[in-house]
């Protein structure tokens, strides 16, 4: 066996529905190469498991990370509680498409401590997560109240038929960028 890390005396629950187990874990290079009792420890680290659930790492399907990563892109929060994943673009809301007129109201709605909305697309949204170095695996939606502020501010109008052009683009872009769908937030005014 060859390894960087072995997780020593874990009880573990791997997610296929199987029967919890008593297990040790080898890992080397980010992955998993035996999970046996009574692995060998010479020349690798080791962490006791005792009395402890190993599992693989949890999705939280509704999450607002997407403006906290800017200000904690650890999102220390969330890999307490064994979260690896988060999908971001909620209840109609992301932080893209942002142009002029989303900005506008955007900076309104910000702190102070996130210092700038320095993106558009969110191709450029994901360009500076991975920049500044985050801590936890990020999916998005795109939100229907985004695009809609995008394109018509915060204006109480009915859309022209311009402006529902414009916006089906804007959701085209996100889900070619990667968006894996559109959020609603029907409750919402806007």
């Amino acid at each position: 066996m060859s390894g960087e890390l072995v997780i020593k005396n874990g009880t573990v629950v791997d997610g296929t529905g199987n029967r919890r187990f008593e297990s040790d874990i080898c890992i080397k290079d980010g992955r998993i190469v035996e999970a046996s009792k009574d692995l060998p420890t010479t020349g690798v680290s080791v962490m006791d498991a005792s009395n402890l659930v190993v599992s693989p790492g949890f999705i939280d399907t509704h999450s607002h990370d997407d403006w906290g990563v800017l200000l904690d892109p650890c999102n220390f929060h969330s890999m307490q509680q064994g979260v690896t994943t988060v999908l971001c673009g909620q209840c109609g809301s992301s932080p893209y498409p942002l142009t002029p007129k989303a900005k506008e109201y955007v900076s309104i709605q910000l702190s102070e401590e996130i210092p700038s909305t320095d993106w558009s697309s969110l191709d450029e949204y994901m360009k500076l997560l991975e920049e500044i170095g985050i801590g936890i695996n990020f999916a998005f939606l795109v939100g229907h109240g985004s695009i809609r502020t995008a394109v018509m501010g915060m204006d109480e109008k009915k859309a022209t038929t311009d402006e529902m052009d414009e916006m089906c683009k804007l959701v085209g872009e996100c889900m070619d960028s990667g968006a894996f769908g559109l959020s609603t937030g029907l409750i919402y005014p806007l």
